[in-house]
């Protein structure tokens, strides 16, 4: 019997390995029909990462189709749920939609200085690496972990979303639900988690919109019906609960009130005539703020962007401080510019209050990016220091080691601890430029004034954004500043240079904005009160706990690989 089978045996052995060489042949030499069929597919990762991102830049600003960002996921969530990426090399693709996106939607970071093209680069670059590593956590939950994708792509958005807006100082601008920031009906929903429970909803939404017609045509109508139900679920959650939250009552103490004069100057900012963009910047906020004296019955406190003070102020000298500096008259500096600032004796009889961001304070030879605080009498009674440093611009990682290279970008120390600024008992939390960016950040700081029994009737960032010439950077930062008193229910007032310039309510609804690279002076009343949000009192464990999940999807779609090329290797 083994005589007569093996020559059969032989004879499949020798079939398979003329096929199989055939086939090695062809894929060397190329199959013409093959090939064709390879690019096609390859294509196919490419055209839907582009669809997603596409949709997406169009949902933000300048263009602003803010319902294309319920969306705008589909096409990458529907290549998740695919056996197999299309094409050779999918994830190449995929990161090339991202970089595309980032490059497109950061195009503003150059435009101050040739230098900053390597930052717009790099940044783009790294960004892009998120849209690689969203699709492979989401397949490796739907693949490896056997999660269903309705809810493996939202808990997947959602945690890497998190990281992106942690990790390496964080980049907490452009996130999905910011694309929703002028609906105050919809963006409620961010005091429960932060930003990150609209992004949740908003790519469950698009995933079960995935889902119906799929199943559909699957004939599982049980489960298209239930995907339909999600997803008309998920937006009568958010309308629900943003119209409860709209018309809940706010308790206001109407004793403690203090009227401010949001002072927007208009002038572009760039590395090339420092000097001269600061004495306009000076001169053009001394005429608005003269201009607005004269106008209203009352003010409290004249507040000025960051750097529009171009003062230094030194609160220490020792043998490291520059030469220049040794001789400044950092207090009677301070002073004078107050007086002219305010209009104070020469124009104006009384005096009044000036919060502003100064050109610098000094303690020895170290920079801090700073806002002072000046009395009726022109005494600083308050320095808040800037925490969080923007990369490129006010610090550069590992370039700062060239020898010679800080003479030219001088970088700047970073504060450690929150402050607040008082007057007529009204008590408001301060944040310099993109600060605001940064969720984690805000919640931390006000907790931590909470705690020393410091607790803020309200926020004020201040901010010199003419670094952007009014490009779509402005409302990028304003959307910040909108989900910001959503998720730490506190009003937030923003006073910027070109804009924007603007009073955000606790609701997060935008009820004063400044002009778009123009000046312009806003008047506001604060008034004392206690309001928080779950988001204050639990912070980021949800989103936290999701990429937690992605992580561990990571790891479970690693080890199978790596088990599945074992178990084919024993086998040949």
């Amino acid at each position: 019997m083994s005589v007569t089978r093996e020559p059969k045996r032989l004879s499949q052995v020798k079939s398979s390995f003329v096929k199989e060489t055939e086939r090695s042949r062809q894929n060397q030499i190329g199959d013409p029909e093959e090939k064709s069929e390879e690019q096609s597919s390859s294509r196919l990762t490419l055209i839907a990462a582009l669809a997603t991102m596409t949709m997406l830049w169009l949902s933000f600003p300048p263009v602003g189709l803010w319902f294309l960002a319920w969306v705008a996921p589909a096409p990458l969530i529907w290549l998740c749920g695919l056996k197999r990426l299309p094409g050779k090399r999918p994830y190449r693709s995929l990161w090339f939609a991202g970089l595309v996106y980032w490059l497109a939607t950061f195009y503003f970071i150059p435009i101050p200085h040739w230098a900053l093209w390597f930052g717009w680069m790099t940044v783009s670059v790294y960004l892009s690496l998120y849209t690689v590593l969203l699709v492979g956590t989401t397949r490796s939950l739907v693949h490896g972990c056997r999660i269903p994708l309705w809810i493996a792509a939202p808990v997947a958005w959602t945690g890497v979303e998190w990281m992106r807006c942690n990790l390496l100082t964080g980049m907490g601008m452009v996130c999905l639900s910011h694309s929703q920031f002028k609906l105050p009906i919809i963006i409620q929903v961010a005091d429960l988690f932060g930003g990150y429970t609209l992004t949740f909803v908003m790519v469950l939404f698009a995933t079960s919109l995935i889902g119906i017609p799929v199943y559909a045509s699957c004939c599982e109508r049980k489960t298209s019906w239930f995907q339909a139900f999600v997803a008309v679920g998920s937006i009568a959650v958010v309308l629900g609960y943003g119209q409860f939250r709209l018309n809940e009552a706010i308790a206001i103490d109407e004793k403690r009130s203090l009227n401010l004069a949001l002072v927007q100057s208009s002038v572009d900012t760039n590395l090339y005539e420092r000097n001269a963009e600061s004495d306009e910047k000076f001169e053009q906020s001394c005429q608005l703020t003269w201009r607005a004296r004269g106008e209203a019955a009352e003010i409290d406190l004249i507040v000025w962007p960051e750097s529009n003070l171009p003062i230094c102020d030194v609160m220490s000298i020792n043998e490291k401080t520059p030469e220049w500096l040794r001789d400044y008259d950092a207090a009677g500096g301070l002073q004078k510019g107050w007086r002219l600032a305010t209009g104070f004796p020469e124009i104006f009889p009384e005096p009044v209050a000036l919060l502003a961001g100064t050109f610098g304070t000094y303690i020895g030879d170290e920079a801090y990016n700073s806002t002072v605080l000046i009395d009726r009498r022109g005494r600083i009674v308050e320095r808040y220091f800037k925490n969080h440093r923007v990369m490129f611009g006010e610090y550069y990682p590992i370039l700062e080691w060239i020898p010679g290279f800080s003479k030219h970008f001088p970088s700047c120390a970073a504060g450690t601890v929150p402050k607040t600024f008082e007057l007529n008992d009204v008590k408001l939390a301060p944040s310099i430029c993109f600060e605001t960016t940064v969720p984690h950040l805000i919640r931390r700081h006000l907790n931590e004034l909470k705690a020393d029994e410091n607790e803020p009737d309200a926020m004020i960032n201040l901010t010199n954004d003419g670094w952007f010439y009014g490009t779509s950077c402005l409302d990028f930062h304003l959307a910040c500043n909108v989900f910001r008193a959503v998720e730490m229910r506190k009003t937030n007032l923003v006073c910027a240079n070109t804009g924007f310039s603007g009073e955000i309510d606790s609701c997060g609804r935008i009820l004063q904005r400044g002009p778009r690279r123009d000046v312009t002076v806003l008047m506001v009343e604060v008034r004392g009160m206690d309001r928080s949000s779950i988001y204050r009192e639990i912070g980021d464990w949800i989103p936290i706990g999701m990429a937690a999940i992605c992580g561990l999807g990571l790891a479970v779609g690693w080890y199978g690989r790596r088990r599945s090329k074992a178990t084919a290797q024993k086998s040949f």
